[in-house]
C-alpha cells in the first residue's frame, strides 16, 4: 500500500544539529543558552499529527505547595478543667457527656470554712462599725478585717458563693467530661472535678517523610475547606507535622480525615514560568523545547535551571529571554527524536502515526 495513503502514514523528520551554533560559554551565560541547544526540523504537518503545542513563557507569581494527609483530634487546648475553689462537700449539677454552655453551674462546694470565714468577719466589721460611730478610730482592727476580706476573696477566686455555698460555673461552652470523683465526696482546696471538652477545638496531625519534613517551619501558612491555619512543629517527634487552624472546619470532628496544603516556597515576585509539563529531564538535566526563532518548523532543546515549582507552573531561574514559545504537548515525543539524532549522529528518522521513532533505513 502507498505509505502516503496508509493510516500508518510516517512523517519525515530531519533530526540535524543546527549549523552555526556556539557551545556553551565557560561562565554559563544564560542570556544566549536558548539557541545553544540542539535543534530539531519538524515539518508543521508532522506538528499536527504528533500534536505539538505551545505556550509563551509567562511572568507571574508561584507558589510551591506541600499536601500533607492526616487526620484531625482534639488538641491540648480543648479541655478546661474545673477545680474545687476551697475545700468542701461538692454537688455535681451536670450530667456526664452534656452539652454545657459558658456560665452553667457545673457543680457546688459546701464550706464551713467559708462560713465560718464569713461569720469572723462579720464580727469584726460590727465592732469596726461601733468604734467608727463612737468617733474613735481603730486603725489595726480595720487591717485585720481588710485582710481577711482579702483572703476569702481570694479563696473564692472570683466563683459565687452564698451562705458557704461555692457554684463554680464553665469557663467555656463545650461537653461535661465524667466526673473526677462521686457526687457528695469531701475534697480538698483545688481538687480537680470535673473536665470541659470542646468538641470544635481541633488540630491536624499528619506523619511526615523527612525529605518533606525539611521544607516545613513552625508559623507557615497552611489551608483546609477553605480555612486558614499555621504549621506547628513540635520538638519531641521528629516525623510528625501539626497545623493548628483560626477557627473550626465546617462539619469537622476527631477522627475526620484531611488534606492539608501547606505554601513552603514563594518566587521573589512575578518571574519568567512554564507550565510544569513543559519541563522533561534529560538524562539529569532539566529541558525545555522552545521553538526557534523566526522558525514554524524548528525546536530547540534549552537546559534551564527550575525554581519554585507551584501546582501548575514552575518558575526559571536566571532567564531574560522570555519572549518565546514553548513546548508543552508533544515534548515527549520531541526528546525522543533528540535521543534518537544523539544515538546515530546527524542519520534522519521518521515517526510512525503512533509516536514510535524509527531511523529511515527502517522497512
Amino acid at each position: 500500500m502507498n505509505k502516503q495513503m496508509s493510516y500508518c502514514l510516517t512523517l519525515s523528520v530531519a533530526l540535524t544539529v543546527a549549523a552555526g551554533v556556539a557551545a556553551p560559554c565557560a561562565d554559563h551565560d544564560h542570556e544566549q543558552r536558548h539557541e545553544q541547544g540542539e535543534e530539531l526540523h519538524v515539518s508543521v504537518a508532522a506538528q499536527q499529527l504528533l500534536g505539538i503545542r505551545t505556550e509563551r513563557i509567562a511572568r507571574r507569581s508561584v507558589q510551591e505547595t506541600l499536601v500533607l494527609h492526616g487526620r484531625l483530634e482534639r488538641a491540648p487546648t480543648a479541655l478546661t478543667t474545673a477545680a474545687a475553689p476551697i475545700g468542701g462537700r461538692i454537688s455535681l449539677k451536670v450530667r456526664p457527656f452534656a452539652p454545657v454552655a459558658a456560665g452553667d453551674v457545673l457543680f457546688t462546694v459546701s464550706s464551713p470554712d467559708l462560713r465560718a470565714r464569713r461569720e469572723e468577719i462579720d464580727v469584726l466589721a460590727r465592732r469596726l462599725a461601733n468604734y467608727t460611730q463612737s468617733g474613735a478610730k481603730n486603725a489595726a482592727l480595720a487591717a485585720e478585717l481588710d485582710t481577711k476580706r482579702r483572703a476569702r476573696a481570694a479563696a473564692l477566686d472570683g466563683a459565687t458563693e452564698q451562705g458557704g455555698v461555692v457554684e463554680v460555673r464553665a469557663p467555656r461552652a463545650g461537653i461535661a467530661q465524667t466526673p473526677m470523683m462521686a457526687d457528695g465526696t469531701r475534697v480538698e482546696t483545688g481538687a480537680l472535678v470535673l473536665t470541659i471538652a470542646d468538641p470544635s477545638d481541633l488540630r491536624f496531625k499528619a506523619r511526615v517523610a523527612p525529605s518533606d519534613l525539611a521544607k516545613l517551619r513552625d508559623g507557615m501558612a497552611v489551608e483546609a475547606q477553605g480555612v486558614a491555619g499555621r504549621i506547628q512543629i513540635p520538638s519531641d517527634e521528629t516525623d510528625v507535622a501539626y497545623a493548628l487552624f483560626e477557627k473550626p472546619l465546617p462539619g469537622a470532628r476527631a477522627g475526620t480525615p484531611l488534606a492539608v496544603v501547606c505554601a513552603t516556597a514563594a518566587s521573589a515576585g512575578e518571574t519568567p514560568c512554564v507550565p510544569n509539563e513543559a519541563i522533561v529531564m534529560m538524562g539529569v538535566t532539566p529541558t525545555i523545547f522552545v521553538r526557534a526563532k523566526g522558525e514554524d518548523d524548528a525546536f530547540v532543546a534549552v537546559a534551564v535551571e527550575p525554581g519554585v515549582r507551584g501546582r501548575d507552573w514552575t518558575e526559571l531561574k536566571h532567564l531574560t529571554d522570555t519572549d518565546r514559545e514553548v513546548v508543552v504537548r508533544g515534548q515527549y515525543e520531541l526528546k525522543l527524536a533528540l535521543a534518537s539524532q544523539k544515538g546515530g549522529g546527524k542519520k534522519a528518522g521518521h515517526f510512525h502515526a503512533d509516536g514510535i521513532v524509527h531511523d529511515d533505513d527502517h522497512e
